[in-house]
């Protein structure tokens, strides 16, 4: 489900697609939310029963994050919707290009790492 949603969503609204907007943010988007809640819950009671209780809150960082983007998002096209944004200014902005890995590379992707996805802007 989350695979493709980013490009949908951007398709949607570039294509001026409400319809498709209001379904992704009214059903999809809180369905999402739903299982990765309940995915988290469930590999919680996992790893209590394989691991030592260090090390999960690295998981609860992952998947808290993305519960919470994913409640913004949902939230973000909701008021775009209703009047109450303009524009998304995150829709608006033009998409970086993928880099591929240079010749003779190991072909591995390493974008997981937190000091890549989060701002330190204190």
């Amino acid at each position: 489900i989350k695979a493709e949603l980013g490009k949908r969503i951007k398709q949607a609204y570039d294509d001026d697609d409400r319809s498709l907007l209001r379904r992704i943010s009214e059903q999809e988007l809180p369905e999402l939310l739903n299982r990765v809640r309940a995915f988290h819950r469930l590999f919680r009671r996992q790893w209590e029963i394989e691991n030592v209780p260090f090390g999960f809150e690295v998981m609860d960082v992952r998947l808290g994050a993305l519960a919470a983007r994913l409640e913004y998002a949902a939230e973000a096209i909701g008021r775009y919707l209703a009047g109450d944004l303009p524009r998304l200014d995150e829709l608006e902005a033009p998409r970086l290009p993928y880099i591929p890995f240079a010749e003779g590379e190991q072909p591995y992707i390493h974008l997981n790492q937190w000091r890549k996805m989060v701002a330190q802007n204190l």
